[in-house]
């Protein structure tokens, strides 16, 4: 057990100084701290789903400490990162130069989200955790969940500097409750489609459920607060997007009762 605290505490001091070393004595700019705490232990998680490690003593006398729990851990750590570094937006950052995904803070989202997806598919980590199925994808729902927060984080980002916005009130906004509403149809078309693809009902939920979410938005929200222009462009974007959204998920349920049928004869 030993470890397990001794390998995540060596990951976090290295964190920590690599935070140091950039912000003290190479240079200070908006966003390099939040990019120091997710990036280094991102590129551990990274390293534990290769077979980089699997040389050394310790972790191949121990694969179920180090791949397991220390992987674990370091999930839970990039996913609650991700998280509330993404739910907050700095006066500081707004104001300086931003490029939407080409940007510190984005970039290191997008190694932690790599990160966390190839532990996730690992076969290797499945099989040391020894995890049942269900909690696996309760994991994983979460994590997508973080995903799909970070997507709108990036859209408001960039709406509030580039429209000039008040990032503490950027929800009463209405162009940004239209751009939300067809950033939600877009996501949601895109999973009814990977759903399609792959042939899996929870990706399907996951997608009815975004449905669900954006038409109850468009009625209580885009309809009641936004005047002609924003409240005509949400309708008829979402609308379309919904619209090819059902198309294709009414082919996967046509699908499967075919398959049935097959199965049947």
């Amino acid at each position: 057990m030993v470890h397990i605290p001794f390998a995540v505490t060596v990951i976090l001091f290295f964190t920590w100084s690599l935070k140091v070393l950039l912000v003290s004595y190479v240079f200070n700019i908006p966003g390099l701290s939040n990019f120091a705490y997710g990036v280094l232990p991102a590129m551990a998680l990274l390293l534990l789903c290769t077979n980089s490690l699997e040389r050394l003593w310790m972790v191949k006398r121990y694969p179920k400490q180090y791949f397991g729990s220390v992987g674990f851990l370091l999930v839970l750590y990039v996913m609650f990162w991700l998280l509330f570094q993404n739910l907050y937006i700095s006066k500081q950052a707004v104001l300086s130069v931003y490029l939407p995904i080409l940007n510190l803070r984005d970039m290191a989202s997008l190694i932690a989200i790599f990160a966390v997806t190839l532990w996730l598919v690992n076969k290797r980590n499945q099989r040391v955790i020894n995890w049942e199925k269900s909690s696996l994808h309760i994991l994983a729902a979460f994590f997508w969940f973080v995903v799909f927060l970070w997507v709108n984080a990036v859209l408001l980002r960039a709406l509030a500097i580039y429209l000039d916005l008040n990032p503490f009130h950027l929800f009463s906004v209405q162009v940004v409750q239209m751009s939300l509403s067809i950033l939600w149809a877009t996501i949601a078309l895109i999973l009814v489609i990977v759903a399609n693809r792959i042939h899996s009902r929870a990706v399907w939920i996951a997608g009815a459920v975004l449905m669900g979410l954006l038409i109850l938005k468009l009625v209580a929200v885009d309809f009641i607060e936004s005047d002609t222009v924003e409240r005509i462009v949400a309708f008829l974007g979402a609308g379309v997007l919904l619209l090819i959204a059902g198309y294709v998920a009414c082919l996967l349920y046509t699908s499967d009762a075919a398959d049935d049928m097959q199965c049947v004869d």
